[in-house]
């Protein structure tokens, strides 16, 4: 590893135990190690994700007016609408023919049990 100036380092992946990071739990890096060793319950050295460490610098708003406000909303909307789609299974066609085929399933009982009313009216 390079030695890199200041009390930071960067690690590709975590040398010491818990090896993941530490408000996150995932093993995924690279990593900030901070060469802080926490000694009680959760023993082990403390490593921050670079994903958490942005989201992090994000909240304290380090990055506002770097980026154009309109691209940022658009970026979000753009990743909602890719969350949304893989919560649906990334299949909206089969969606949309499933709730077609209930409306029409729908259609069907209703004309059904109008038939009957109507019959009845015009047989007096």
């Amino acid at each position: 590893m390079v030695e890199q100036a200041g009390r930071f380092t960067v690690a590709e992946t975590p040398a010491l135990l818990p090896g993941n990071d530490w408000f996150t739990g995932t093993p995924v890096g690279p990593f900030i190690d901070t060469h802080l060793d926490v000694p009680f319950e959760k023993r082990g050295r403390v490593y921050i994700s670079f994903d958490t460490l942005r989201e992090m610098a994000f909240s304290a708003g380090l990055f506002e007016g770097l980026v154009p406000e309109e691209q940022v909303h658009k970026a979000y909307h753009n990743g909602y609408a890719d969350a949304t789609k893989e919560n649906l299974g990334g299949d909206l066609d089969g969606i949309v023919d499933a709730l077609r085929s209930a409306a029409d399933r729908l259609g069907a009982v209703r004309v059904d049990s109008e038939a009957p009313v109507e019959a009845a009216s015009t047989g007096d």
